[in-house]
């Protein structure tokens, strides 16, 4: 039975990473014909928020919850599609759902950061700071850290992290 769990989850990482690196048409026509799993939603759910039609994405998002999507990955997905919508505040709810939930990835904090940085909130700060200290071979977190306290007036502190970023290219 563990082996059919694992063959789904990495079915759910195959089909997430399909999404996000090919082109929403060629993910939407190749996972519309595969049978119905979790992994086939949740690829189609990329595929539709990656082409602005987030009715299409929530809906097949869903499916593939009711087809046994952890909701640790359910609430990262909401947050993402909720951040592409411009719902800060809402993304970031969903995205502290999923790390309460045992995320704890860079990726999330990176995340996070990034809603908190378009709300133009403080916390953004520590977000990218938790995000570096987890994993820091993504330089643009650099980048953002230079970019946060630029948009806050600090350009020397600003200066010191986009020469950091400058240095790791």
């Amino acid at each position: 039975d563990s082996e059919k769990i694992d063959g789904a989850e990495f079915d759910l990482f195959k089909a997430k990473l399909y999404a996000f690196t090919e082109s929403s048409s060629k993910t939407i026509n190749r996972y519309s014909i595969k049978e119905d799993s979790s992994a086939k939603y949740w690829a189609l759910a990329i595929g539709y928020s990656n082409i602005g039609d987030f009715k299409s994405a929530y809906s097949n998002l869903n499916k593939s919850k009711s087809y046994g999507l952890k909701d640790i990955w359910y609430f990262d997905m909401m947050g993402q599609f909720l951040y592409q919508e411009s719902k800060l505040k809402e993304s970031i709810d969903f995205y502290l759902k999923s790390y309460n939930l045992g995320n704890k990835s860079w990726i999330l904090d990176f995340q996070i950061a990034e809603s908190y940085f378009a709300l133009k909130d403080s916390s953004a700060l520590d977000y990218y700071f938790k995000a570096l200290s987890k994993f820091d071979k993504f330089n643009y977190t650099l980048k953002r850290i230079s970019d946060f306290y630029a948009q806050d007036g600090q350009m020397t502190i600003a200066h010191l992290y986009i020469a950091k970023y400058a240095l790791k290219q």
